[in-house]
């Protein structure tokens, strides 16, 4: 099937599976052998979505990169644009309610308790 693009990105999966046909879950990675400063230890997360950087490569340049040619300043908002369009892929993720770190049972509660409560917080 043809890929489904978003504002100039393919659209991606940021929970499930990494590769659909094989099984390949997302997972946190969390080893003894991850040593970088004071990270002894820590997890790293299933960030493994690439940033698109769609402006950046043209199908008109033969796939290949447009910005040989660019200035210092048109690179920084091309860079820019690309952070902008992964920060509203993200938004949009979250906002839905499903991504994993979104599913809180509270969440909807706390709202409702907010509403119950004065402008100090207080009941």
């Amino acid at each position: 099937s043809e890929p489904i693009y978003i504002r100039g990105c393919q659209s991606k999966t940021y929970d499930g599976k990494i590769f659909p046909g094989k099984g390949g879950e997302k997972q946190w990675i969390c080893k003894d052998t991850i040593i970088h400063g004071d990270t002894n230890g820590d997890c790293i997360p299933p960030r493994t979505q690439n940033l698109c950087v769609g402006e950046l490569w043209y199908k008109s340049y033969g796939g290949r990169s447009n910005i040989k040619n660019d200035t210092k300043e048109s690179l920084k908002n091309k860079l820019k644009n690309a952070i902008q369009k992964e920060t509203e892929l993200l938004y949009e993720y979250h906002d839905k309610g499903t991504a994993t770190i979104s599913r809180n049972p509270m969440k909807g509660q706390k709202e409702k308790e907010e509403k119950n409560n004065d402008s100090n917080g207080l009941p």
